[in-house]
């Protein structure tokens, strides 16, 4: 599920590691707004009313268009993101012990989350430089196994804020209910499938060459040349429209590098 841009498999695990850590949030909050997007599935309210909470219309757009919602949404991504460190311990030691990862490599992949989970913000000390290869089959099941584990995990920890939400008026019994049924059912499922395979040749190859059209003759270059991609059938239809975005996408200034 990495979306990480990247152009070579073999690139280090440094520059690619902050994206892999974020990316258990990023799951966190995208599959949590997905149970905002729809008034039908949440139940009748337990009180009998039918009114929602601080007695006021529903918004246009959904309930995800609701401030309050999204608020209670983000928090409940940010305590899963807060504790995936913890989350993930015993199964980078399960890794170590059946020869997936190395210990370094474990306790390297085990600082990014951890970092993570305190806002990037490294108190210093000294840290692994273990490498690791995001697209290693070995490490693509461990990364797949810590976010699964996240997953079970998230409905305990969103009960509590639920709660509260609930008894600061911010949503109402019956939203509150829909998240965590939502939340539960997408613990049994799983992980979602990535939407682009960053370690496929085909999508690297592609990556490539669009943005080298796109810096040589700009969007119309890097459009065509996805497009013969997928003629060739190195890449779907879908996954050029992913690209497209990706090569066209003009580098961050704030950080005085590209993205």
């Amino acid at each position: 599920m990495i979306d990480n841009h990247l152009d070579s498999p073999r690139r280090s695990w440094r520059r690619s590691a902050p994206v892999v850590a974020a990316v258990l949030a990023l799951a966190a909050l995208s599959v949590v707004l997905s149970a905002c997007n729809s008034d039908s599935d949440a139940p009748e309210p337990s009180d009998g009313t039918s009114q929602p909470a601080k007695n006021r219309p529903a918004k246009k757009g959904g309930a995800a268009a609701d401030p309050d919602l999204r608020a209670v949404v983000k928090d409940i991504a940010e305590a899963v993101r807060q504790r995936q460190g913890d989350i993930a311990r015993p199964i980078l030691d399960q890794a170590v012990s059946s020869q997936k990862l190395t210990r370094p490599q474990a306790d390297r992949f085990g600082e990014i989350l951890a970092l993570a989970g305190k806002g990037g913000q490294s108190k210093g000390g000294k840290r692994s430089r273990a490498k690791l290869d995001p697209c290693d089959p070995d490490f693509r099941a461990v990364r797949d196994d810590v976010q699964a584990a996240a997953l079970k995990r998230r409905p305990q920890i969103a009960q509590p804020i639920l709660d509260r939400a609930v008894k600061r008026k911010k949503i109402d019994k019956a939203r509150a209910a829909a998240l965590k049924k939502q939340f539960e059912r997408v613990a049994r499922q799983g992980p979602p499938a990535p939407k682009i395979d960053n370690c496929d040749k085909g999508i690297r190859e592609a990556t490539q060459e669009a943005r080298r059209a796109f810096t040589k003759g700009g969007k119309k270059d890097a459009e065509t040349v996805l497009d013969e991609a997928v003629k060739a059938r190195k890449i779907t239809r879908s996954e050029a429209a992913i690209l497209e975005l990706r090569a066209t996408r003009e580098p961050k200034k704030t950080g005085g590098g590209a993205e």
